[in-house]
């Protein structure tokens, strides 16, 4: 359910100017076994990517980074799931990689369920380096809060 929930980034260029990001266009499910977590499956669309600048956001979409006309999707599958972490299968471009993000504030009631996952990406294991890849830090902190309705 998209209100109620956010994927969020922040990458940093020049290693102090802070980039914050949103994915505005999200889908998944939710699967829980009494009261635990038991399977996240999710799918972003590319194309909502947004840091409120048109011109960084059309260079982010291009070829040398997300690559939107091929690869409109990045994927999540989680492989496993603890009281506190998450792993997970996530493909950006044509690239797959098990992730492992921290969960918290869990909160599972008879009609919804309410988490937060955070991690770092690696730009460049995903092969995120276009022309100012340069000016980039590899690491871009990645948030997700979701509601789901049950």
């Amino acid at each position: 359910q998209k209100e109620g929930s956010a994927i969020n980034f922040e990458a940093k260029k020049y290693v102090f100017v802070k980039v914050p990001g949103t994915f505005s266009e999200f889908s998944g499910t939710v699967s829980v076994d009494g009261d635990k977590l038991s399977k996240i499956d999710g799918i972003i669309k590319v194309s909502s990517f947004d840091t409120q600048n048109e011109k960084r956001d059309a260079s982010i979409k291009a070829p040398d980074y997300l690559y939107l006309d091929k690869f409109p999707n990045i994927t999540f599958s989680s492989t496993q799931i603890t009281d506190n972490s998450v792993k997970a299968n996530v493909t950006i471009r044509d690239i797959e990689k098990e992730l492992e993000f921290k969960l918290s504030d869990l909160d599972i009631t008879s009609s919804s369920v309410k988490f937060s996952l955070n991690t770092v990406v690696s730009r460049q294991e995903f092969k995120l380096d276009g022309h100012y890849g340069w000016a980039i830090v590899d690491d871009v902190e990645v948030s997700a809060d979701i509601f789901a309705s049950k």
